[in-house]
């Protein structure tokens, strides 16, 4: 693969598809069982910032950014990149290529890492993320996400200091949340964020509609 083919550039609509397809084969969203028609829902609406990762025409990475999704900060929610094309250095590009646009004129950005995908865990901490919270047992009991900061041009961040709320129950459920943890003053718009993505699918009578 010659690097002077790939581009980074806004995916549209008609590669959703495809970019889900590239999420739902890969870890943490494999190992979860969160298969491509719920990365797709995570992935699909116009306040989402999204970047394809593109060799010559055809879409091998993705990035995907709520521009409020954290405490009113922007939030990485996908960072993926094709099986077969990782190890080339394409996912640093990728995330370099966010950073330099959020950082423009944000100070913060955030991201969740699922607590067994150790590898991520490593990405993000060689390039600067540093862990600020934990959503516990969040997908199922022993498996949490992370909640990792980046801020622009700081090289070290404050001690980690947990405050513990609760994620608001699902449509049509009752009691039983996860717990949640973030640093004081923090907000839950990421946890809200994971927690539609990694949550299994409810059902609304009312709105006659899966969320």
């Amino acid at each position: 693969m010659n690097k002077d083919n790939v581009t980074i550039q806004p995916f549209a609509d008609a590669d959703l598809p495809r970019c889900a397809e590239i999420m739902g084969a890969q870890d943490p969203w494999k190992a979860l069982g969160i298969g491509a028609n719920r990365c797709l829902s995570a992935i699909s609406g116009a306040h989402l910032t999204r970047y394809g990762l593109y060799l010559e025409d055809r879409v091998i990475g993705l990035a995907v950014v709520h521009p409020t999704g954290f405490a009113s900060s922007p939030y990485l929610s996908v960072l993926a990149v094709e099986a077969a094309h990782t190890g080339r250095g394409l996912g640093s590009r990728l995330l370099a290529r966010v950073e330099e646009e959020v950082f423009r004129d944000r100070r913060n950005l955030f991201l969740c890492v699922t607590s067994f995908n150790e590898g991520a865990q490593r990405f993000y901490r060689a390039r600067g993320y540093v862990q600020i919270g934990v959503i516990k047992d969040f997908f199922k009991p022993g498996v949490d996400e992370l909640i990792m900061r980046k801020v622009r041009g700081e090289t070290s961040q404050p001690p980690f200091h947990p405050l513990t709320t609760s994620l608001p129950p699902r449509v049509g459920e009752g009691g039983g949340n996860k717990g949640f943890a973030a640093w004081p003053g923090g907000g839950l718009g990421a946890a809200f964020t994971v927690y539609r993505l990694f949550s299994p699918p409810s059902c609304s009578s009312s709105r006659r509609r899966c969320s």
